[in-house]
């Protein structure tokens, strides 16, 4: 469990890229948007928590 969340680590999948980059600058700098949530631990908390409370 990492941060009351389960999680398997699996082998990459034929033309999975390999790394995965994002970043916000773009949509700040021209719409001045932030994202609630700015660290990976806690969008991915985040998102469990919402699906555990709609059992989605």
């Amino acid at each position: 469990m990492w941060g009351g969340c389960p999680y398997e680590v699996i082998e990459k999948k034929k033309g999975d890229p390999p790394i995965l980059i994002a970043s916000s600058k773009k949509i700040k700098k021209e719409l001045g948007w932030e994202p609630k949530y700015k660290s990976i631990d806690e969008i991915i908390i985040h998102s469990f928590n919402w699906f555990k409370k709609f059992k989605y």
